[in-house]
């Protein structure tokens, strides 16, 4: 059974390299796995997102940001009377909030954001003044049953279990996946260490044509995909591990 515990100590938030916000994001190290990453981040620095200065990092920024016109377009296509969205890292529900100024959500829609236990708090005193009936927060995997659409923006790469593991244990299988803001390139997967000044966590940058094919494997089809040029990671000492540009992705159940 998945839970919260499962996660990296990162933020499942939408914390990648953004300039914006006045975060100067940096990366250091290549490891092999989330744990090794932890293991080599300094002792004296807070490691992980779960506390409430993260959580309130976006909470004055719901708007349209890189590569959402793409997944607006298919949801758009996707939503339908009765959808679920379970929305992997959605923070206080910006998404939700910066695409109902667009999208028309139709009757018993419903729209679940997964979350760490300080942005799912934030999220529903945010609700409180902001109510919104399909909009929901969760700590737990166990409530992705069911979804007809799962989202994941600027998100999986702080989590230390896979999409696919996901997918697996859902009966039936969601019908369409979006996945925005992830790093990926055309080499090994690695993980390394980003610091956004408050706070370090692990990092996981993909490979794309493992993550394209584990997709696939699990009988979903890219449909389209998206570069998003604003966000990049160079790691010091490590350029061949360069992401010059990060992606975003549209799978259909087959």
């Amino acid at each position: 059974m998945f839970s919260i515990r499962t996660i990296a100590h990162g933020s499942l938030g939408q914390l990648a390299f953004d300039f914006t916000l006045g975060l100067a994001s940096h990366y250091k190290g290549v490891y092999a796995t989330m744990e090794q990453a932890r293991a080599a981040a300094p002792v004296s620095r807070q490691f992980g997102y779960d506390h409430p200065q993260a959580a309130e990092l976006y909470r004055r920024h719901i708007e349209l940001r890189w590569g959402d016109h793409a997944v607006l377009f298919w949801l758009n296509k996707s939503i339908a009377p009765g959808s679920k969205v379970f929305d992997i890292g959605g923070n206080i529900g910006i998404s939700f909030y910066a695409f109902e100024k667009y999208l028309s959500y139709p009757p018993n829609f419903q729209w679940l954001v997964f979350e760490l236990p300080a942005a799912v708090e934030l999220g529903r005193r945010f609700q409180q003044e902001n109510p919104r009936p399909n909009l929901s927060f969760t700590t737990s995997l166990d409530d992705a049953h069911a979804s007809d659409i799962i989202l994941a923006s600027g998100a999986l790469q702080y989590i230390d279990w896979s999409l696919t593991d996901l997918l697996g244990k859902l009966s039936p299988a969601p019908k369409h996946i979006l996945i925005n803001k992830i790093p990926m390139y055309d080499g090994p997967e690695f993980v390394t260490l980003q610091d956004i000044g408050p706070t370090i966590c692990a990092y996981r940058v993909f490979s794309r044509e493992k993550f394209i094919q584990s997709l696939a494997q699990r009988g979903y089809e890219l449909v389209d995909k998206w570069e998003i040029g604003d966000l990049q990671c160079r790691i010091p000492f490590h350029p061949s591990r360069t992401v010059h540009s990060y992606s975003g992705l549209y799978f259909r159940g087959r």
